[in-house]
């Protein structure tokens, strides 16, 4: 007769809430890929996964790969370390994430058209707001 080899079975721990470095790490591809103004499809199909996958990373449901990594970067612009930023910079990260869902989308529209320009023109720009504001609050003045 054949005997059989009994293994105990041995549980593993196993924890269904996502490692808070990979929900950290979501969160940093979730801002990146907002202030980019992309879609999670569109980022999704630059990097060569789904919507659905798309979504887990942001979730930190699902590690990400550092193959996949380095694409998710690349297609934000944006250098690998930004993605692990921790303590103060994370916070900054939380922060900065509020702020944009609080925009409207005609100010982040806005703030992604001046990320692109280069210095000079964004000096140009800036200083054209300035002037227009300091207008604005001058005739709100007179006019109270």
């Amino acid at each position: 007769m054949l005997q059989t080899l009994a293994r105990p079975i041995v549980a593993k721990p196993s924890s269904l809430a996502p490692d808070p470095i990979d929900v950290r790490v979501g969160a940093r591809i979730r801002l990146g890929r907002r202030l980019a103004g992309f879609s999670q499809t569109k980022l999704g199909e630059a990097v060569g996964v789904s919507f659905q996958q798309m979504q887990k990373y942001e979730k930190g449901v699902n590690r990400v790969a550092a193959s996949r990594m380095e694409k998710i970067a690349a297609a934000l612009g944006r250098p690998i370390a930004w993605f692990y930023a921790e303590g103060s910079d994370y916070d900054a990260a939380e922060n900065d994430e509020e702020a944009l869902a609080s925009l409207a989308e005609r100010d982040v529209e806005f703030l992604r058209d001046l990320s692109r320009l280069g210095d000079r023109h964004f000096f140009i720009v800036k200083q054209m707001a300035a002037a227009l504001a300091s207008q604005g609050a001058a005739g709100q003045e007179r006019a109270a």
